[in-house]
């Protein structure tokens, strides 16, 4: 799973990977413990390393640290686009952008 989550205070979003469903959960817990603001998961879509790493590469000019970016126009479009239609996502098919 590809999964989205908020940092709104920080106006920054994380774009990370994780095996499956029931580890989301735990992931999401394990970056609240530590960060001082709260997170938010925003959604997340099937897939894996390969599409995570499409778009952090579709999206490296927003990149703050690591899988955090900052919640610029670009990136809001982009889960935007995602989220209304994760099945037209294609780590294959860099028209997306």
């Amino acid at each position: 799973m590809i999964y989205f989550i908020l940092d709104r205070a920080g106006n920054a979003v994380k774009i990370g990977y994780t095996r499956d469903q029931r580890s989301l959960a735990a992931r999401v817990v394990d970056l609240q413990i530590g960060n001082p603001r709260q997170l938010e998961l925003l959604f997340a879509i099937p897939g894996g390393r390969a599409g995570e790493k499409f778009l952090h590469r579709m999206l490296r000019s927003s990149r703050l640290c690591g899988e955090w970016f900052e919640c610029t126009k670009e990136v809001v479009n982009v889960m935007y686009k995602i989220k209304n239609d994760a099945e037209a996502f294609d780590p294959d098919n860099d028209l997306m952008a």
